[in-house]
């Protein structure tokens, strides 16, 4: 998983091993180009390789100055049903894995405050 894939490197890499990946961009530049070159694959030859089937989610475009500005609880519950996830605990190797209350108020603090370009 990339979640910061730009121009696919890290995907196309992955899909010419014949892995599974997951792509993730906001850019809309970088998800069309990481598209276009999934779909001009070429071998060492310059021959077309064909890519597995592949699709494409857009999130829908949102107002982030509007999204940014949200309480912590209402960006949380935003955040789990854009991305359809379930707020529950889970096992990692009999390990529970879960974030607390404060871990991801920590963290929305410093997303909130950082700068965006």
């Amino acid at each position: 998983m990339d979640a910061f894939c730009g121009a696919g490197s890290f995907l196309i890499a992955a899909e010419e091993l014949k892995r599974r990946w997951i792509g993730i961009d906001c850019g809309k530049f970088a998800i069309y180009t990481t598209q276009k070159r999934l779909l001009n694959l070429k071998d060492e030859k310059r021959k077309p390789i064909a890519c597995n089937p592949f699709t494409l989610h857009n999130a829908g475009l949102y107002d982030y100055k509007m999204i940014k500005e949200l309480p912590w609880e209402q960006y949380r519950d935003f955040a789990l049903r854009l991305f359809q996830c379930r707020d529950e605990r889970h096992e990692i190797s009999k390990i529970e894995r879960t974030a607390t209350w404060e871990q991801t108020a920590s963290w929305s603090s410093i997303t909130r405050n950082t700068k965006m370009p």
